[in-house]
């Protein structure tokens, strides 16, 4: 578990409730197989934790044309400036996953 999930300023006001820790997946390889394998698994995850899922950063600009629920999240980057990054629940990630373009972001 990361205890640094959520940041203290991160802003999850986008969501019923922010998360209270978060755990952190990563795939020693890239590649659509590295990826749809890990997006299942954190699928899973999220649908038995009643979890978000912290994208890491932009899957893509603009409004999601997928069901469930993409937000931004900003953050503070370390050096006094904010970022943001996309956080989505578990029916945006199963709608996602059945695209032919599903991808994580590296």
């Amino acid at each position: 578990m990361d205890d640094q999930i959520p940041g203290a300023d991160d802003d999850y006001s986008g969501f019923p409730r922010p998360p209270a820790h978060g755990i952190v997946l990563l795939a020693g390889s890239s590649g659509p197989p590295n990826h749809r394998a890990l997006g299942h698994l954190a699928l899973t995850l999220a649908r038995r934790l009643g979890a978000l899922i912290d994208f890491d950063g932009m899957l893509f600009e603009g409004p999601s044309p997928f069901p469930g629920t993409l937000r931004e999240v900003s953050y503070d980057t370390g050096d006094g400036e904010r970022s943001v990054r996309q956080v989505g629940d578990a029916e945006f990630l199963a709608a996602w996953l059945g695209h032919p373009g599903f991808r994580l972001v590296k």
